[in-house]
């Protein structure tokens, strides 16, 4: 599998509604439900082992967090599409984060 940039391609009520009766939608939604599955009856509290991939993951996370407390919203009744704060937010995090390049291609 190759690595794509990420675009929308859902832009109109029928295009979702499409997308909701589609194979793909089937599979995500069993994937989330399988998850789920998978914690029932575990606690918060019980130990668990993070695989290095995971603790990347976690990681990744955690600066993408903090990114996002240092880059509030900012107060723009003008905008119509979000807030412009976003950007900055984006561009923070792809000069910030590094991907391995093994992982671009991972599903």
């Amino acid at each position: 599998m190759v690595f794509r940039v990420p675009q929308k391609a859902i832009l109109e009520p029928d295009q979702l509604a499409y997308f909701q009766t589609s194979k793909t939608y089937q599979d995500l939604v069993s994937y989330i439900e399988s998850l789920n599955d998978a914690v029932v009856g575990v606690k918060l509290a019980d130990e668990c082992t993070e695989s290095p991939g995971v603790k990347a993951i976690l990681d990744v996370l955690l600066k993408v967090e903090q990114i996002a407390r240092d880059t509030p919203p900012v107060e723009n009744a003008a905008s119509r599409f979000g807030n412009p704060a976003f950007r900055t937010f984006y561009d923070k995090v792809s000069e910030t984060i590094d991907i391995p390049r093994g992982a671009r291609s991972t599903p």
